[in-house]
């Protein structure tokens, strides 16, 4: 009997759509690789890091270890001209040169909209995700879809948030008062950075830059490397004296204890 192609890609799509749906995200039939990848913990990295010794018998296994051990970084900066300038190109321009690791792929949500992280989030199922915004209390300020700054409560980003914990390691939030989101998040079951304060703008920028620089030199590092990397980076502002050094705050996620 023939097989109707076209119609065997709609039954397995809208499977998917469901798989998806209800199991928050975690598994993807489209992307077996981003399924893997979604799941790896300190054991399994282990387990592919001991295949690195065995890639010139075997060259093909560059490939995908590569692809298996990078941590991607997604990075969604946005200005608000009704607040202070955080000079988001600059940030950006500084990060993409602080990332020179193999293991280590940095990826722009651009434009900084909510449909735009979604979309970015949901496809490369990143291990990082930064944030760099303005914040209160309350809220995240990012753009909409027309490029004008918006308030997005905290009630409103956490459902989003939520649904992709299981393939997030760490989110940064190099946001203005972001503790109360950050522990929502951490709640959700990820490590969370966030500020517990108002911060001056260039103490932040020079934390986010040792905290990805440590990220960069421990690339292949287990799920520790980034409360060792805040702890790095907090230990230097503080050393220099900078303005506001003490407002960082890492949160370990529930789910990794």
């Amino acid at each position: 009997m023939a097989i109707n192609l076209q119609h065997f890609k709609r039954e397995v799509n809208t499977l998917n759509s469901k798989i998806l749906k209800q199991t928050y995200y975690q598994f993807d039939l489209s992307n077996s690789n981003s399924m893997i990848k979604a799941f790896i913990n300190d054991e399994t990295r282990k387990r592919l890091l001991s295949l690195k010794d065995k890639i010139e018998t075997f060259p093909e296994l560059d490939t995908v270890l590569k692809k298996e051990l990078t941590r991607d970084v997604l990075y969604i900066g946005s200005e608000c001209e009704r607040l202070a300038v955080i000079d988001i190109e600059k940030e950006y321009r500084s990060i993409k040169k602080i990332l020179t690791n193999e293991y280590v792929q940095l990826i722009r949500v651009n434009p900084p909209t909510i449909p735009s992280l979604l979309d970015k989030w949901d496809k490369t199922k990143p291990e990082i995700v930064f944030f760099s915004c303005h914040g209160d209390k309350f809220s995240l300020f990012l753009n909409d879809d027309e490029g004008d700054c918006v308030q997005f409560l905290n009630t409103d980003l956490i459902t989003f948030l939520e649904a992709r914990s299981n393939y997030t390691e760490c989110v940064v939030l190099s946001a203005c008062e972001s503790l109360t989101i950050a522990e929502l998040i951490a709640g959700a079951g990820k490590n969370v950075i966030a500020v517990n304060k108002k911060v001056d703008i260039k103490t932040a920028t020079k934390f986010n830059k040792y905290f990805l620089q440590y990220i960069n030199n421990h690339s292949l590092g287990y799920s520790h490397v980034y409360r060792e990397a805040f702890n790095y980076s907090q230990e230097i502002i503080r050393y220099k004296g900078l303005e506001d050094s003490f407002a960082f705050e890492f949160i370990s996620g529930n789910k990794i204890g």
